[in-house]
């Protein structure tokens, strides 16, 4: 039987394994798309559909604003690919759809280290969890996203 620091040790083991596949999805990713520091990485986890539908109607303003060249959207299995090609009709945009299991492995990533200085993760729940903000009911969706996210 597993004594709790060998449990701890184990989680932390599976922990860096998955943020190293996620570190070489995204040299696949950069490689494959030819990210560059004037481009934007936006991640739309499954978690939020309100947030993230909203989120997807301020990203032309988002984009604009910051002056990227161009814009990458990764969802999980193409989630929101619908609504957004039909928000963002630009070539500047490029959607990636992953696996569940790389998008998590991306996420783990994130939450080890900020690999891209472009980068949005379009949640109130990952990687870290702000979700309270927004049920207080004094921060609107819209107001969290411009001003939480899109900054």
């Amino acid at each position: 039987m597993l004594n709790r620091s060998e449990i701890l040790c184990d989680n932390l083991t599976d922990s860096f394994l998955e943020a190293d596949r996620g570190r070489k999805v995204w040299i696949k990713m950069k490689e494959e798309y030819a990210i560059t520091s004037i481009d934007s990485l936006l991640i739309f986890p499954e978690d939020d559909p309100e947030l993230c539908i909203s989120a997807i109607n301020l990203l032309d303003k988002y984009i604009a604003k910051k002056k990227y060249s161009r814009a990458f959207v990764i969802c999980e299995n193409g989630l929101y690919q619908q609504e957004l090609q039909r928000y963002v009709k630009k070539t500047e945009y490029c959607f990636v759809p992953l696996s569940q299991e790389d998008f998590s492995c991306l996420l783990r990533y994130y939450r080890l280290v900020q690999f891209f200085a472009n980068i949005v993760v379009v949640s109130c729940n990952k990687p870290y969890g702000s979700r309270g903000l927004i049920e207080s009911g004094k921060v609107t969706v819209e107001d969290y996203i411009e001003n939480t996210l899109y900054v």
